[in-house]
């Protein structure tokens, strides 16, 4: 019987202790093992535990100073100019003004270096009427580009000239010119000839303007010859088989070609004018002597298909 007792105490604390919300029993044990029973005991019921999270405490004067890695800036590269170009000016002048209808108008651009800097600027020069290009212009080793054109609205337009600039020097604008064309009533046509032409060094040679009205009326004044720009004489309008002429005499003493010009100042009437360029040429000793060619038709008329001869005759 005892043994029977033992065994069934023995099974009853096994079912107690394998229960995990079994309560605990005090049995009888040594001292140590009732200490190593307690803590597997305890281990069956307490509910699992969080992570233990084990704080070291340090004085200020002993815990290692704190201090933030260097980070490596990369400065940017500051932003560099463009290499300069040097600075120019641009000025424009614009003759006759006023001008008449249709009439010749030099437009004339300078270009130069902004002092104290120096050189020679090279490219094109455009030309602008109320800021629609006009024309274009090379500027010549001078720094001049020069540009001929003619207005056929009577009014003022706004002229300016507008250098391009080039790898070396800097783009720069002329102010605006105004530049008035006068009605028709107002205006007037001059015209340029020279005889002999050609002519020999040392031979006299007229030259001979001629001033038109395009509204009718007669044109007073003065005329101005000019060689390559340069004047050579000056003459007043005078009625002449019904034309306003003036006419001077020139002696050339060196041979080659002139670019003769005649500009007419106008009165309290009519705007003044200028004739378009004519090439004079002088050659040395005797120039060669003015022919004529003429041709001749045989037959001299013709069926539609039938064959036509022509022969060429030159006569002095």
């Amino acid at each position: 019987m005892r043994r029977s007792a033992l065994v069934g105490c023995l099974l009853a604390l096994i079912v107690l202790t394998s229960r995990p919300d079994a309560a605990f029993v005090p049995v009888a044990r040594t001292p140590d093992n009732a200490a190593k029973a307690r803590r597997m005991e305890l281990a069956r019921v307490r509910p699992p535990s969080t992570p233990r999270v084990t704080r070291m405490a340090t004085s200020a004067s002993s815990a290692p100073a704190m201090t933030a890695a260097p980070i490596a800036m990369v400065a940017a590269a500051p932003m560099q100019p463009p290499s300069g170009r040097t600075a120019t000016s641009t000025s424009l002048i614009v003759t006759p003004a006023p001008a008449s209808l249709a009439a010749p108008v030099t437009l004339t651009a300078t270009v130069a270096v902004v002092p104290p800097a120096s050189g020679t600027p090279t490219g094109l020069v455009r030309f602008r009427a109320n800021g629609v290009v006009i024309g274009t212009a090379t500027v010549a080793p001078s720094g001049l580009a020069v540009f001929t054109t003619g207005f056929v609205t009577p009014g003022t337009v706004d002229l300016t000239a507008s250098y391009t600039g080039d790898t070396t020097f800097a783009p720069s604008a002329s102010d605006a010119v105004p530049h008035q064309t006068a009605a028709a009533a107002n205006s007037t046509l001059t015209a340029i000839l020279t005889s002999p032409s050609p002519s020999a060094t040392g031979a006299a040679v007229t030259v001979l303007a001629v001033v038109f009205s395009l509204g009718g009326g007669t044109p007073s004044g003065t005329v101005e010859f000019r060689d390559g720009g340069a004047p050579i004489g000056t003459a007043s309008l005078t009625a002449f088989s019904g034309l306003q002429v003036a006419f001077v005499t020139i002696t050339p003493s060196t041979p080659g070609a002139r670019t003769l010009t005649a500009h007419y100042s106008g009165d309290a009437t009519f705007v003044g004018s200028a004739s378009p360029p004519t090439i004079h040429t002088v050659y040395t000793g005797t120039a060669p002597s003015t022919t004529t060619t003429t041709l001749a038709a045989s037959p001299a008329t013709s069926l539609v298909g039938q064959p036509v001869t022509l022969r060429p005759f030159q006569g002095v």
